[in-house]
């Protein structure tokens, strides 16, 4: 099986949910949306509450998963 990896735009808030949509229109995915929402990594960018609920939503409307990558979310630093 062939999977291909299809990027999503992010702008400071992270991913942007309008352009997601766009392609889950274009590319049904079949498994899984993997994701960085918190520190991004290289930008450092978090992904407001808003868009990461509307993410969920997305998911459960077109029946796949998310994986939340989570590493860097104790690395809250400030000065």
């Amino acid at each position: 099986m062939i999977y291909k990896v299809i990027p999503i735009q992010t702008d400071r808030e992270g991913l942007v949910i309008e352009h997601l949509e766009e392609k889950l229109k274009l590319y049904p995915p079949q498994i899984l949306i993997y994701y960085s929402h918190i520190f991004k990594n290289p930008t450092g960018k978090l992904s407001s509450q808003a868009r990461r609920e509307k993410l969920v939503s997305l998911a459960r409307e077109h029946d796949f998963f998310v994986i939340a990558d989570e590493i860097y979310h104790l690395l809250n630093y400030r000065l």
